[in-house]
């Protein structure tokens, strides 16, 4: 299986990191004296890939402005989604936040306050402290002047599939985030769980292709009957037709990703919330695919 980061950044990305599902996962998941206050609905993409100076060059995963109370009290959102503890994250979030706050001042813009939401789905416990006064060992006699903040942690792992499914209501967030959740372990649990979803949904099977692709690009899995033999128990377990591991290969599982890329980009175009450049930046493509797909839809 391969290590790759940028496999589990870019899977997040393009299922739970675009407003619409992101906005209900928050809803969800953060702590109720938040989440009771969140507009859901009100999440708009903010464009790291702008940051500039402000950032020194490095881009934070995700961030939104969101409103709170139902009033114009933006807040600004930072999500940092991780696989396993780094302690280095509390650094990295200050460093995005003193970022979005320069960047509205030489923008003429009052700084907002500031979010950051940890999204964590690895194996070992997130055992780190909850502030960043705890992990520079602050002593009491200095943190009352000392800049600090906790994170507001969703732990996949502290969370009952029951529950994933209970709060979300969409059938693409549940995959999504079942498929984080188990990705690290067996894989043919991965695949049970999300088979037995879709059938306990009554949906089509080909919804599951995000995360089919997933696991092929985190397993290494590059040959065809490879991944037949992955799939084929599970497919027999579930009564489905034996030749449907064969239709899929033959379509092409990352194609089929970049098509859901695609559709992404399309739906995205049509609410005309974000720039091409902003679209281009969340659902991870060049901007020339953003323009082609604009130019095709007319």
């Amino acid at each position: 299986m391969t290590t790759d980061v940028a496999i589990h950044d870019r899977f997040f990305k393009t299922t739970l990191g675009i407003s619409k599902p992101l906005g209900e996962v928050l809803k969800a998941f953060l702590s109720p004296e938040v989440a009771d206050r969140l507009d859901a609905g009100s999440l708009v993409f903010l464009p790291t890939e702008s940051m500039g100076e402000a950032l020194g060059g490095s881009f934070m995963d995700l961030a939104f402005s969101a409103l709170f109370d139902g009033v114009e009290c933006r807040v600004q959102i930072i999500v940092e989604h991780k696989s396993v503890p780094d302690a280095g994250t509390y650094f990295q979030v200050a460093h995005y936040a003193t970022g979005l706050w320069i960047r509205s001042l030489r923008e003429g813009k009052s700084p907002l306050p500031v979010l950051p939401v940890l999204f964590y789905h690895g194996v070992r416990p997130w055992d780190l402290p909850e502030r960043i006064s705890d992990v520079l060992g602050t002593p009491p006699f200095l943190r009352e002047g000392s800049p600090d903040f906790s994170l507001a942690m969703i732990d996949l792992g502290r969370i009952e599939d029951e529950e994933i499914r209970r709060r979300i209501s969409d059938l693409n967030g549940v995959l999504a985030l079942l498929a984080l959740k188990y990705i690290f372990g067996d894989p043919k649990l991965f695949l049970r769980v999300l088979f037995r979803e879709v059938r306990a949904r009554k949906a089509t099977y080909a919804i599951i292709k995000p995360e089919l692709a997933y696991i092929a690009g985190y397993r290494g899995i590059n040959r065809p009957e490879e991944l037949k033999t992955l799939l084929d128990p599970i497919v027999q377990e579930e009564g489905m037709a034996a030749n449907i591991v064969d239709e899929w290969i033959e379509e092409g599982i990352e194609k089929g990703i970049e098509k859901e890329k695609n559709i992404v980009v399309g739906n995205l175009l049509r609410q005309g919330l974000l720039t091409e450049d902003q679209i281009a930046a969340v659902v991870g493509v060049d901007l020339s695919r953003v323009r082609e797909i604009r130019e095709r839809n007319g």
